[in-house]
């Protein structure tokens, strides 16, 4: 044994194991390595989309098919950024959410819920997994369309000339159950924080059975346009110009000029009976020469002009006393002319 150690083949096998011991030692920390660094390359990313619409597929055009839910959420998850970015965005957005009828009969189901077109670097995950639906015989109705615009929306002083909806009609489409208690289609607007004029808004179609309650059914189309025409009661009077504030020395009286004799006023009939003229008051404190000024028209309340300044030129007349003295310097002056003759 002893001869054994100190011969060349122990020396050589001793220096393979070491040498198989360190190959292993250093591939071993390479995979540690290569685990950590493919681990933090795949970070997975999360997209939480709501209110994806649930799309129908396979039914028999002769029925119509009404579910308990209409949209659902979808959580999107991906190491692939780009991708979940993409089908996060309505826009670009290729996967859809369905039920298929295909194989079903009229009546209730409940129905699984399905991601189609969906890319395989994405897991996608419902907010549920199946849809109680009610399948009938489809029915088909054209109706007038109405708008839920109410005459106290207008600006005081304004009121609605007319109200008018484009396109007038729409097709309704529904179960024959759910159209025979349809009773009036709405393009319901958003009232605006100001209406003074005729303006154009979007409407969204609902449409309603006869106790104000809404049914499910389709729309041929979603949005109308709603003009509404907005119009006000109008009267012409004259403006009176008054003299506020107290003249300077030497200045007897003044003379206001104004090309704007007149004013038109908007507002309720029943106001606008009421207002024969307006004022618009002059501050002539410390004018002593012709001078420019603009100043406010007086308006009643609940009334409105087409304008709220007019421009006044105010031009000082010189006092009695001095127009007086004046004369008298003349006439001593032509007095002692005379006498010099």
């Amino acid at each position: 044994m002893k001869q054994f150690t100190r011969s060349n083949w122990f020396y050589r096998i001793l220096a393979l194991f070491f040498a198989l011991l360190l190959f292993f030692n250093a591939n071993s920390s390479l995979k540690n390595q290569t685990s950590n660094t493919a681990s933090t390359e795949e970070e997975t990313y999360t997209e939480t989309i709501t209110n994806v619409p649930i799309v129908v597929k396979g039914l028999s055009s002769q029925y119509f098919a009404t579910l308990n839910a209409s949209n659902v959420t979808v959580t999107l998850s991906s190491p692939n950024k780009v991708l979940l970015d993409s089908e996060a965005n309505p826009k670009t957005r290729k996967f859809k959410v369905v039920v298929d009828l295909s194989e079903y009969s009229p009546g209730e189901h409940s129905v699984a819920v399905k991601v189609e077109g969906l890319n395989r670097a994405l897991d996608s995950r419902l907010s549920i997994k199946k849809v109680k639906v009610e399948i009938s015989k489809k029915a088909v109705k054209t109706v007038k369309i109405q708008t839920n615009v109410k005459s106290s929306w207008v600006n005081p002083g304004y009121q609605i000339k007319d109200v008018s909806v484009s396109p007038q009609t729409v097709t309704i489409t529904g179960s024959q159950r759910d159209l025979s208690h349809l009773d009036h289609v709405v393009a319901v607007v958003s009232k605006p924080s100001h209406l003074d004029k005729t303006t154009t808004l979007i409407g969204e179609l609902i449409a309603y059975d006869k106790n104000g309650e809404v049914i499910d059914v389709n729309c041929s189309i979603k949005t109308v346009e709603v003009k509404i025409d907005v119009s006000s009661p109008e009267k012409t009077v004259p403006i009176n110009l008054m003299e506020t504030g107290t003249p300077p020395a030497g200045v007897g009286s003044y003379q206001l000029l104004c090309d704007t004799q007149t004013i038109t006023l908007h507002g309720t009939s029943d106001d606008l009976a009421q207002v024969k003229s307006v004022d618009a008051y002059v501050d002539v404190s410390d004018i002593q020469s012709t001078e420019t000024k603009r100043v406010t028209v007086e308006l009643p309340k609940g009334i409105t002009a087409n304008k709220k300044t007019i421009s006044v030129t105010v031009v000082p007349q010189k006092a009695n006393n001095d127009i007086n003295m004046s004369q008298t310097m003349s006439s001593k002056v032509e007095s002692s002319t005379d006498e010099n003759e």
